[in-house]
Parts: structure tokens; sequence; C-alpha cells
């Protein structure tokens, strides 16, 4: 399995609070069965001075991990905040594992029509926008359906794992479902924040998954759709 959407980087954002609890987390990863995870802190404001810090944090990381034979590759992205200011911004500085892929979120109450201008600025900058957790989104929640605006703009949708499985309440699950169900989902991901909760841990989706919607559709969305972000490949 490969996670494209993790906070893995200590003390950048809301995830890891510390190198410690991220080798915790990147530990608890490839326990899992996890052979990569992209680090996707939050982001604002794409700039030099942000691409900087997380090269940093995550070469120390990657060292720390090394030397702990943490079987497991850490692999650089961010989790950038859907805004107009991604229209001109250096935002090729934060891609998926330096692909053509962008993690890109919005706010819970944001407004379809300011969402949809932003995802189109970004492909039409030659970008392949990754919505995050739509199924978390008011405006989805209310229409599930514009989940196909987003992919006819040529956009991919991730959902998260918590979501999936209902822990994140009736609303995420509904939606989740809806969008598996009608063939809108490309990925789900861990979007982990801890190694004690919000965890880097896709098998228990994954096999919930499997049980309900079939074991091929799994894979797809646990295994070959993620690895084809990391590496850059059309889906």
């Amino acid at each position: 399995m490969f996670d494209i959407h993790c906070h893995i980087l200590p003390r950048v954002d809301d995830g890891s609070g510390s190198p410690e609890i991220s080798l915790a987390m990147a530990a608890c990863a490839a326990h899992d069965g996890i052979k990569a995870v992209v680090a996707t802190p939050h982001l604002e404001v794409p700039d030099r001075e942000a691409a900087e810090l997380f090269s940093s944090r995550l070469s120390e990381l990657r060292r720390a991990a090394e030397e702990r034979e943490i079987p497991l590759k850490i692999l650089p992205g961010a989790e950038l905040l859907g805004s107009t200011d991604l229209a001109d911004a250096p935002i090729e500085r934060f891609t998926l594992n330096g692909t053509k892929y962008l993690l890109v979120e919005f706010f819970p109450d944001d407004f379809p029509e300011r969402v949809i201008y932003v995802l189109e600025s970004v492909r039409e900058r030659g970008f392949v926008p990754v919505v995050a957790h739509p199924e978390r989104y008011d405006f989805v929640a209310d229409d599930p359906g514009i989940c196909e605006e987003f992919k006819d703009l040529g956009c991919l949708i991730q959902l998260t794992t918590q979501s999936v499985v209902g822990d994140f309440g009736r609303t995420c699950a509904r939606v989740s479902a809806s969008l598996i169900e009608w063939g809108l989902a490309d990925v789900v991901a861990s979007d982990a924040h801890s190694d004690r909760w919000r965890r880097p841990v896709l098998s228990e989706a994954c096999a919930y998954v499997g049980a309900r919607y079939g074991e091929e559709l799994a894979a797809r969305l646990f295994i070959k759709n993620p690895l084809a972000v990391i590496n850059g490949e059309n889906i």
C-alpha cells in the first residue's frame, strides 16, 4: 500500500510535533504494510522559505528512519490550501514526489464556484489537482455529485481512511460510500497526524473496501492509483 497524504514531518504544522513522533509514525506505517508515504504538511502560502524548511525536515527524517532501519520510503510533497494565489505561486516545488500531481484542500464551508475556479487555475498551469478529503466539505455533503465536475476538469479525488470506515461520522461515511460506488474516488489515504490518533494506517480501510466493494477496487484505491501518483503516471 502507498499513502499519498500524511503529516509526518516534525514541527511544521498540526501533524507530528517532534522527530520521535515522526519516527513512531514511520514505524507504524511500515508495520501496517505501507511501502511509501508522501509527507504532506499543510501550506497556506507556497514560497521558497517553506520549500527549504520542508526539504530540510524531510532529509533529517529520512536519515533518522534509515538509522532505525524502518523500511519505509518518505517522499516530498505538501497539502496546499486552495486559494486564488495558486494561479501565480511557485507550486511546482510542492507537488507530490516532484510529479504533476498537487494535493489541494479547501475550507469545509467553502463555495463550489470558488473551488472550481481554483482547480481550473491549477489545471491551466499543467498540474493535476488531487482534491483532498472532499467528503468533509459541506457543499460536497449537500451534493456529492459535484465531484463529477472535479473529475471533468481532470482532477483526482482522495478520500480519508477514517471517513470511509465511519470514524468521522455518518455524513463523511455516506459521502465516501457514494463517491466510491459512483466510481468517482481515485485514492484513499490516511491524512495521518500522529502515531496515536489519526495514525498512518491503511489496512483497516483497505479490508473494509475489499469486503464491501471487491478486492480489485481496494487494490486500485490503496495500491495501484497511489503508486501511479507517486510515479507521476496517468490514472
